[in-house]
């Protein structure tokens, strides 16, 4: 059986599928990642996420 993702991040509308909220289908993220060209919308997107959550990768402040 197929299940389309969603990470129910959506209060005001749950079950929406994870490419309709982000706005980036799996196929350009794949495509991106390969280096790959992909649109320019979908491209600007991936990279406007990536810098919205770089403290996400960031290592934490170590006590001095």
């Amino acid at each position: 059986m197929f299940k389309v993702p969603t990470a129910d991040l959506e209060s005001d509308a749950p079950l929406r599928p994870d490419e309709d909220v982000y706005g980036v289908t799996y196929d350009d993220i794949d495509d991106f990642l390969e280096g790959k060209p992909i649109g320019e919308p979908a491209f600007q997107r991936i990279l406007a996420t990536h810098v919205a959550t770089a403290h996400k990768r960031a290592l934490p402040l170590s006590p001095q």
